[in-house]
């Protein structure tokens, strides 16, 4: 290659690549929007989510207390029976 072909910093890019160049950074920005709209969209999943578990622990605290369990026995309740079993006392704490 000649010294006369090579192109410089004045050198202005070509069309084409200008076009692919606006054309990358449209989908850059059209991907950044949309991750944000997941984004926003797993937080109020999040949320209900939240919202659910803490219903399902507050029913769980309610059936406890109705059988003179502590709210914070830690217990298994079957699905099908609804036999609760107890896995840990809430005051039981490792001895020292």
């Amino acid at each position: 290659m000649s010294e006369s072909n090579k192109l410089t910093i004045e050198d202005p890019v070509s069309k084409e690549s200008l076009a692919a160049l606006e054309k990358l950074e449209a989908g850059h920005l059209g991907l950044a929007s949309r991750l944000a709209e997941l984004e926003l969209e797993k937080i109020q999943v999040m949320i209900r989510l939240r919202a659910i578990m803490e219903e399902r622990n507050r029913l769980i605290e309610r059936e406890l207390v109705e059988r003179g369990l502590s709210p914070t026995t830690t217990a298994q309740i079957d699905d099908e029976t609804g036999k609760i079993t107890v896995l840990r006392p809430a005051d039981a704490s490792p001895q020292a």
